[in-house]
């Protein structure tokens, strides 16, 4: 007896079936999410969050930050930033 398996990919939000476009990784607040998302729902995501990125600084990975403790910067290592925030100055 032969056997067929068909695996549907199924969008998270819409519940539509994926025909173009699949999952989509993204972090916040250090936690990390996996959506599956069409091609036109990851371009609504993008498009969510592009004001955010393009006002954010990117960050290397926490995990190639190493993981020993670091001491918060002093106040002569802070600087204002060009948005106001204060930030960190590496000697």
């Amino acid at each position: 007896m032969a056997r067929r398996r068909i695996v549907e990919l199924i969008d998270d939000l819409d519940q539509s079936t994926i025909d173009e476009g699949g999952t989509v990784t993204f972090e916040l607040n250090g936690t990390s999410y996996e959506i599956d998302l069409t091609n036109a729902n990851q371009e609504k995501l993008r498009d969510a969050l592009a004001p955010f990125i393009k006002a954010g600084r990117r960050v290397r990975p926490l995990a190639s930050r190493g993981s020993s403790a670091v001491a918060p910067p002093s106040a002569d290592e802070r600087a204002p930033s060009a948005h106001g925030h204060v930030a960190t100055v590496t000697p």
